[in-house]
């Protein structure tokens, strides 16, 4: 027997000129993939700003709405002292003439009663209205805090 060579001779420049290509394309891709990546994460980060802005704003308006509480209900209670007073006055006056003791009586009872009423009850709303903010408060620090731990942590 006899040995027989045989040479085989492959010209690979296509392959490697197509493996190249692919090479390139994926390249290309990958670039594109992470390109679009980064502006997804950074809308996402744009956006959680305005979230937490927009929150922190509006903690701070109800805080400002929160703060005039206790002048207005005191300038209601004022207004209540008030009126209260002018009929206490007019009673006087007319418990002073004799004729009208009895209407006197009447109007300063009615006085007696506007003013026991109604300062309870305006401090009863008083006391509600603060729980409430007190509570929406609590409720959107709450909120950013959990937008802040449950970010995106990009």
């Amino acid at each position: 027997m006899s040995d027989i060579n045989v040479s085989l001779i492959v010209d690979t420049v296509q392959a490697q000129l197509a493996i190249q290509d692919i090479v390139a394309q994926g390249e290309a891709a990958t670039k594109d993939w992470a390109r679009k990546r980064q502006m997804i994460i950074s809308g996402i980060r744009q956006t959680m700003t305005m979230v937490s802005s927009l929150m922190s704003s509006f903690r701070m308006a109800m805080s400002l709405i929160g703060q005039q509480i206790d002048p207005f209900f005191s300038t209601l209670i004022g207004m209540v002292i008030s009126t209260v007073s002018m009929l206490l006055s007019v009673g006087a006056g007319l418990v002073g003439t004799g004729i009208g003791a009895a209407a006197g009586a009447v109007v300063i009872g009615i006085a007696v009663g506007i003013n026991i009423l109604t300062t309870a009850k305006l401090i009863a709303d008083q006391l509600e209205i603060k729980a409430d903010f007190t509570a929406m408060r609590e409720a959107i620090a709450e909120s950013i805090q959990q937008t802040a731990r449950g970010g995106f942590g990009f």
